[in-house]
């Protein structure tokens, strides 16, 4: 009898764990369901943002195939102005120090860069996670020339005469900033156009020459992963993407 008994309560217990199983698995559906598309509808809208930041002059975007042998590039448009395409937007993914880091970078028509902007990241906050502030991104703003990593600022030279522009990195991320610097560097460097009327937001002593990055102190790892990142979405725009501009 009492064996019985506790057949018949540890049945209706195994019933009781199912129904409330089933039903928290319903739930999450529904949830699921529901905030998928708000969820998605954001992260358009902040690559939508991400676009116009990086390249302002366009006022629309086209999706473009990735070219074959970039395999860190993961997202590719072209921008657009009054119909005429005046540069690119490359979003790259680069393992850093606690994971990917995945940047934009917008590039105009003559190889010039126009901004950069990180997407997402685990790097160590105070450290790597330092290449994400704004004054740090900024400082790679009309680079029209070669990027190069260095690990302390060098000196303007007198009279601003010297073919480079420096650009501070942020402290405590070597890694961050090597990786956003070479990737400029590489793309940059092979522009026809240098666009040496253009202001440099950073320290400059001269357009169209080297830009000199100061490593994040620090976070080594991190600098590099954008610095390969940058290099990549360069050498792309350089050897697919540069015909496709409107002259």
């Amino acid at each position: 009898m009492n064996l019985l008994k506790i057949k018949n309560e540890t049945l209706m217990l195994s019933v009781k764990l199912g129904i409330v199983t089933a039903l928290a698995g319903l739930l999450l559906g529904v949830v699921s369901t529901v905030t998928r598309g708000p969820i998605a509808r954001e992260e358009a809208a902040r690559t939508q943002a991400a676009m116009r930041a990086v390249l302002p002059k366009a006022d629309q975007f086209e999706e473009h195939a990735i070219p074959a042998g970039y395999p860190l590039v993961v997202a590719l448009s072209m921008g657009k102005a009054s119909g005429k395409t005046i540069g690119c937007n490359v979003t790259v993914s680069s393992q850093g120090y606690g994971g990917p880091v995945v940047f934009m970078v917008g590039i105009d028509a003559s190889g010039v860069i126009q901004g950069l902007k990180v997407l997402s990241h685990t790097e160590t906050p105070g450290l790597g996670a330092n290449a994400s502030t704004q004054w740090f991104q900024d400082r790679f703003k009309n680079a029209s020339g070669t990027v190069e990593i260095v690990k302390q600022a060098a000196e303007p030279s007198q009279g601003g005469s010297s073919k480079s522009t420096e650009a501070q990195a942020v402290s405590s991320a070597t890694t961050t900033a090597a990786g956003t610097a070479s990737a400029i560097a590489n793309e940059i460097s092979n522009s026809d156009d240098e666009d040496s009327d253009a202001p440099a937001p950073a320290p400059a002593n001269g357009a169209g020459g080297t830009t000199k990055v100061q490593a994040i102190t620090g976070a080594t790892i991190t600098s590099r992963a954008v610095a390969r990142g940058v290099n990549e979405a360069l050498k792309m725009f350089r050897e697919q993407l540069k015909g496709e501009m409107s002259q």
